[in-house]
């Protein structure tokens, strides 16, 4: 569904492959190789292993804004936002319920971020993953939650509008504030947005 988010469950122990770590220190290895042992047919076959890397490396730099970085951490469910309520794995959540809420939307799989790091000699992903996301709510009971999910692409979070603006009419969250979390492209839309508070 068009307005359904995979929930993550970030996992700041979970192990993910370092590119830098994984290219550089065999290439190390096979240049000390290099310089060290100049007998035939050792040389030679260095030599050509040396030329793969330098392959490996420039597929890698060129690569760097296609590929998508690891995550660090699982998918598992959904969240689904809806203009009366909120569904976080098949658990309803009636908009009456929440007292406060903070929202951030925005990074999406594949976003490329300009600050960045862009060294010649970094070879990780540059491509976001798309769970930079989260919803923080804390409910009438006094009970709190925060939940990351994943935006799959940029226009997405535009499915959550409906849940926002039934957000600010019930004095949930001010406009102001949802004008923070929202990236309007242009004038006419966010008119458009105000416009349709009034509806």
């Amino acid at each position: 569904m068009y307005n359904s988010f995979q929930i993550f469950i970030p996992d700041k122990n979970k192990l993910t492959i370092n590119t830098n770590i994984a290219f550089y220190i065999p290439l190390a290895f096979f240049v000390t190789l290099f310089l060290n042992i100049r007998v035939q047919p050792y040389h030679g076959i260095f030599s050509f292993i040396l030329i793969i890397f330098a392959i490996i490396y420039f597929y890698l730099g060129i690569t760097r804004t296609d590929r998508i970085k690891p995550i660090k951490g699982k998918l598992e469910g959904f969240i689904l936002f809806e203009k009366e309520y909120l569904v976080a794995n098949n658990t309803k959540i009636d908009l009456s319920e929440i007292q406060s809420v903070q929202i951030s939307v925005g990074d999406f799989i594949g976003e490329i971020y300009y600050k960045s790091n862009l060294d010649r000699l970094d070879l990780q992903p540059l491509a976001s993953n798309g769970t930079n996301n989260w919803i923080e709510y804390c409910l009438q009971n006094g009970v709190k939650n925060k939940i990351f999910f994943r935006q799959e692409y940029e226009a997405q979070h535009e499915s959550i509008y409906p849940f926002l603006r039934t957000l600010i009419q019930r004095k949930i969250i001010t406009l102001p504030e949802v004008l923070k979390i929202l990236d309007f492209e242009s004038e006419y839309n966010l008119q458009s947005f105000k416009d349709s508070l009034k509806e």
